[in-house]
């Protein structure tokens, strides 16, 4: 892989991990486009480029980690202690069913998306779930109010984004808007559970696959530029999503995906 390539690849990865657009999608969209063979280095570069977007996150959330680490270790404040723990109990929760339905579904999943066309389709689902709740009306809980049950459906919703073309970030957070969240409960819990998922997640690949770094050695000058450009383009997704989302204007990804979904589907008949 050339630098060209590997910018590229960086830039369609920090725009699209935290936009609920599924980075995992226009990911295959650009490998097939370009006929860009899935090769050890291809999937080393996928295994690097999540750590800008792992770091982009951490930055975002600083405060509320340390916060919520604060208040868990309060001694002379339970009712923030409480809410802490419970607050890390759901997270846990939904980390749990995500997990469940990673390795019950993944492989297959995997290979029924392996036509890009059914990506393409996948990405018109997504827009018909943000388009929905739009239209739905602001829920009263906040991230407190959170049952058993809630951080498993949202735990499952997640589970569910290993389609490719189903967007995380929007998955997850339509269905923390369907069961009643605010919007801003909605987005921060949706992002706090993406923070051990994507931290496991990156884990897992980086041990499946063995020296994975080491083979993109030769490519630091390139790397250097792309971990930086993929990190900045991802703080700013994030920091566009909030905005969005406070909004309730997660239709207007709507308006890109199904034209964009259509587009994929017919091109690679």
């Amino acid at each position: 892989m050339n630098w060209w390539q590997i910018l590229l690849l960086g830039v369609v990865q920090g725009l699209t991990e935290f936009l609920p657009v599924s980075s995992t999608g226009h990911l295959i969209v650009v490998q097939s486009l370009f006929k860009w063979a899935d090769t050890e280095k291809y999937t080393s570069l996928d295994i690097f480029l999540h750590l800008p977007t792992i770091l982009a996150v951490l930055v975002f959330f600083r405060r509320d980690i340390a916060s919520i680490s604060r208040d868990l270790f309060a001694p002379r404040a339970p009712k923030d202690r409480h809410a802490a723990s419970q607050l890390i109990l759901m997270i846990i929760i939904g980390l749990i069913s995500t997990t469940v339905v990673y390795f019950l579904f993944k492989k297959g999943f995997e290979d029924v998306f392996s036509d890009v066309r059914l990506v393409g389709a996948a990405f018109i689902v997504t827009a018909i779930f943000l388009a929905a709740v739009s239209f739905k009306r602001e829920g009263t809980m906040s991230e407190g109010d959170l049952r058993i049950w809630h951080a498993l459906l949202i735990g499952v919703a997640q589970g569910i984004a290993i389609t490719p073309g189903i967007s995380r970030s929007g998955i997850t957070i339509v269905a923390a808007l369907f069961i009643g969240l605010k919007a801003p409960a909605a987005f921060r819990f949706s992002f706090l559970l993406s923070i051990p998922t994507i931290i496991l997640a990156w884990l897992y690949d980086a041990v499946s696959e063995p020296g994975a770094l080491s083979n993109l050695g030769g490519e630091a000058a390139p790397l250097a530029a792309t971990f930086v450009i993929t990190f900045c383009l991802a703080l700013l997704a994030v920091y566009i999503l909030k905005g969005v989302i406070l909004r309730n204007r997660l239709w207007l990804f709507a308006l890109y995906l199904i034209p964009f979904g259509l587009l994929v589907h017919f091109y690679f008949r």
